[in-house]
């Protein structure tokens, strides 16, 4: 069950996972947290808000969004597009980052010397097959 709070701070905190998969929604608040995956890909969505703060994965394979937000924080896995070519400052990732390229998952795991983040450009590392590894989070 996912729930949905706000406190005095104005940050909006979901408990769960959140699944917005080939909907129609274009924005997500600031200072928006979510504490399990969230899935966006396929969605309408443009843009990411400032201050993300994802608990597990983040999937935004499939969407229009073309720049990422400073100081956005994923604790798992961040799957994207080859349509963004440059990391913000402030990206904290925990696992791997995982580039879709024509429908072929790249990884760069963040703890490894082939580390994707290089001056903020987009490098890939190894070829990654993760089958449907990641269709259950959507």
């Amino acid at each position: 069950m996912t729930k949905v709070m706000t406190n005095n701070n104005k940050r909006f905190h979901v408990y769960g996972n959140v699944s917005f998969k080939n909907t129609q929604i274009v924005s997500l608040p600031d200072d928006f947290e979510v504490t399990g995956n969230l899935c966006l890909r396929g969605a309408s969505i443009f843009s990411l808000p400032n201050y993300l703060e994802i608990g597990g994965n983040l999937d935004i394979r499939n969407t229009d969004i073309k720049w990422l937000p400073k100081n956005m924080r994923i604790k798992g896995h961040f799957l994207l597009n080859d349509s963004i070519s440059r990391l913000p400052d402030g990206l904290s990732v925990g696992k791997e980052f995982l580039l879709d390229i024509d429908g072929v998952l790249f990884c760069a795991d963040v703890n490894d010397e082939k580390c994707v983040v290089n001056s903020g450009n987009v490098f890939v590392a190894d070829e990654y097959d993760v089958g449907d590894k990641f269709d259950n989070d959507c």
